[in-house]
């Protein structure tokens, strides 16, 4: 028996070109497809593994008349070679983002995330005026060092504010310990 309802010609219509698509082409839609939605979020591991440098950076947000400032306060990985580093200049344009979020950008995780477990550590920084944090770094295409992180960035692990951040460094210095005892490729 057919149907004359509009609604049920159009899902044979997709059903039909559905069926006609080779699986592995859905395979490979159905896995940039969730890709786009979550983005990655990176073990310690892999952080360390991406970053050329790592630097322990003290935010200052700024005021209507000031802007939020980064300094970078201590080496962790220290930078080496020939690439340069682009210094988180006055402003720190160069270096707030997703990685090191200024307060604009902080207090719009707070607004669009009101129950991500990081809340707590976001408005201690936001209370406090800023935060330290530690950023991992890689060149870019221009070979100036740059923040390199993905969705962890949101877990505010490394910052100071953290309730866990003294056994996170603690992994991260193994980390870093372990890497630097893997023979050189």
């Amino acid at each position: 028996m057919a149907s004359n309802c509009g609604v049920c010609s159009v899902l044979n219509c997709l059903h039909t070109a559905i069926r006609s698509l080779p699986v592995a082409l859905l395979a490979v839609l159905a896995v940039m497809g969730a890709r786009a939605e979550a983005g990655e979020r990176l073990t310690l591991g892999e952080l360390v593994a991406r970053s050329e440098a790592i630097a322990l950076v003290k935010v200052d947000f700024g005021s209507k008349h000031a802007p939020d400032r980064v300094a970078v306060e201590a080496w962790i990985l220290p930078p080496r070679g020939s690439t340069t580093l682009a210094a988180p200049d006055a402003a720190g344009i160069h270096w707030f983002g997703l990685c090191l979020p200024s307060s604009k950008i902080l207090d719009g995780w707070l607004q669009q995330h009101p129950r991500f477990e990081s809340q707590a550590v976001w408005q201690a920084a936001r209370k406090a005026g800023g935060f330290r944090t530690v950023v991992f770094l890689r060149p870019d295409r221009r070979g100036q060092f740059t923040p390199t992180c993905e969705t962890e960035a949101m877990l505010s692990e490394g910052w100071s504010h953290h309730p866990r951040h003294a056994t996170w460094r603690e992994r991260l210095a193994e980390t870093i310990r372990a890497r630097s005892e893997r023979p050189a490729k």
